[in-house]
Parts: structure tokens; C-alpha cells; sequence
């Protein structure tokens, strides 16, 4: 196996428990990105099977770089994903009322 694909879904499989570990403590629920959230939760936990169960041989250090910057962005928030992608004001305000939209049909 390649030691360099071994250290990347080590890394995938630290940002899926990271961010299948979150709570929310009171954050508000935002649609949108939940199911950003959910897709990094199967992206990173696929890398990280595929990985660690030797199917994966090409990984690249860039890849690896990528996988290590987004690591870090997601520690850094304890898990947030909303957290770790800045929008400006005018399109927090647009997904907060999409959101509170979505809650209000949903009722």
C-alpha cells in the first residue's frame, strides 16, 4: 500500500467522525448546508474506505495537501461546516430566509 493514500484516509476518516460528531448546541439548522455536510460525511468516509482498504494506490501530495487544509478547517470550527465557508452578509441573509422558509413549509 502507499504510505501517502494511508495518511489521507487516515486524514478523511478524522474529518468524518469530525463532522458525523458535531453538535449543535443550539446553532441553527440550515438546510442548505446540512446536505453539504452530509455529502463531505460520504465523500471523506468513501476516500477514507477506499484508502485504508488498499483500493485507492493514486493518491497525489496535492491531494493530500487538500485533504490536510480541509482537516484543519474543520477541527479549527469543532465540526461546523457553515463555519468553515465564509459568505458575504447579502448571502447569509439569503440562506438564513431560504431556510426559514424551508422550516415553515415543513410545519
Amino acid at each position: 500500500m502507499n504510505t501517502i493514500a494511508i495518511i489521507n484516509g487516515l486524514i478523511c476518516a478524522a474529518v468524518f467522525l469530525r463532522i458525523v460528531t458535531y453538535k449543535r448546541n443550539g446553532a441553527r439548522y440550515k438546510p442548505v448546508m446540512s446536505m453539504f455536510a452530509a455529502i463531505l460525511v460520504f465523500a471523506t468516509g468513501g476516500e477514507a474506505m477506499l484508502c485504508l482498504l488498499g483500493f485507492e494506490q493514486c493518491v497525489t501530495v496535492p491531494q493530500l495537501i487538500i485533504s490536510i487544509g480541509m482537516a484543519f478547517a474543520i477541527f479549527a470550527h469543532k465540526g461546523n461546516v457553515a463555519r468553515c465557508l465564509p459568505l458575504p452578509k447579502h448571502k447569509r441573509r439569503i440562506l438564513n430566509n431560504n431556510s426559514s422558509q424551508f422550516n415553515r413549509r415543513a410545519i
